[in-house]
């Protein structure tokens, strides 16, 4: 009976991806040029506003102000939403090929990417120097949340991988595809944004570290893998989870359990990603996140017992806890056996809440 309900479910599966990917077919390549405005004075610069900057009501001709966990609706004006729509439509078609080997869906991502990433006339500049700007503030230069925007190019590089690997991707595609995330690689650990990013101490920094690893594995570069290993646990779990497992940055913020749930769902997802490479970080450092999973579940049954501010909504809270909590146990089953873990797949590494983006 087992069998019978994970072949179904497979089949359901598969249908949805073949589905979903049928739709993106109807759907032009997503390119950043196409702008109504521009700030930079290059279409091809990536231009978003910061999630949360909102005018100042009391000076509606000054700079913007910023309003912790309230999504301006300004947002969708700009490039980030058609960042996620490209990075969604590349998986989404991805998934279909991988459902059906049906080419249309293998040409159609490859169309995408190379739209995105590799065409002269549309590509998109690898860097992020305008990546929620805060418009009249720093000269409406991009600040270390535009790398949060960014964070789903995992899946994108998931889905290059997968292509490649199933012979869909020309090598001169890979190529150019290399090129541009070395290029932008480069950027995140020379640029002023990106050498500031690396440097938060909160779910940024942790992003950063997921994504500079994920490009570096693509681009063959082990020496960058090497050192953000051996600096994760001082310079993200010790610095941000304190002793009774609380995250003291994240506590501070409007929606203290959003992203305490946030951060550290980021954790697991780091070492979900190092055992696709080999490592198993969870098994070298679980203490601390075993107590940061702890003090999340002391609170999480019941709002009025949390000591901290969170205007979220509390089920939505709930509901993903309950999804951290499946990936926590994953990890907890795959150190103490093997054979009990659910085998991790590379194409739906990492998840992220596109809303809860800083």
């Amino acid at each position: 009976m087992v069998c019978v309900l994970l072949a179904s479910s497979a089949v359901a599966q598969n249908a949805t991806a073949i589905r979903n990917a049928e739709a993106q077919l109807k759907v032009q390549d997503y390119t950043v040029v196409n702008k109504q405005k521009c700030i930079s004075g290059d279409r091809h610069n990536y231009e978003s506003l910061a999630v949360y900057a909102w005018p100042d009501e009391k000076n509606p001709a000054g700079p913007y102000i910023i309003k912790d966990g309230q999504r301006s609706p300004e947002v969708d004006n700009y490039d980030g939403v058609k960042l996620r729509q490209m990075m969604s439509r590349v998986r989404q078609l991805a998934e279909g090929y991988e459902a059906s080997h049906d080419e249309r869906f293998a040409r159609a991502a490859i169309g995408q990417l190379k739209c995105w990433f590799v065409d002269a006339s549309t590509m998109m500049n690898p860097n992020l120097d305008y990546g929620q700007f805060i418009p009249g503030r720093y000269d409406n230069m991009g600040n270390v949340g535009g790398v949060s925007e960014a964070y789903d190019l995992v899946k994108v590089l998931n889905s290059i991988d997968f292509l490649k690997n199933e012979g869909a991707l020309d090598k001169k595609t890979d190529k150019k595809l290399k090129k541009w995330f070395g290029q932008y690689a480069q950027w995140m650990q020379t640029s002023r944004v990106g050498v500031a990013s690396r440097n938060v101490e909160d779910n940024i920094g942790i992003m950063y570290d997921i994504l500079l690893y994920r490009i570096c594995m693509y681009t063959g570069d082990k020496a960058t893998r090497k050192q953000i290993i051996a600096d994760f646990n001082a310079l993200r779990l010790d610095r941000q989870v304190a002793e009774d497992g609380s995250q003291p940055r994240e506590l501070k913020r409007t929606r203290a359990m959003s992203y305490s749930i946030y951060n550290i769902q980021h954790v697991l997802n780091f070492c979900e990603l190092l055992k696709t490479d080999g490592v198993d970080y969870y098994a070298l450092h679980g203490d601390k996140i075993d107590k940061a999973v702890q003090f999340i579940e002391r609170y999480i049954s019941n709002k009025q017992s949390f000591p901290y501010k969170e205007i979220g909504d509390w089920t939505t809270c709930q509901r993903e806890f309950a999804e951290l909590k499946k990936a926590y146990l994953n990890l907890r089953s795959a150190k103490n056996d093997e054979n009990t873990a659910e085998p991790i797949n590379p194409m739906a590494l990492p998840s992220i809440n596109v809303n809860q983006l800083k």
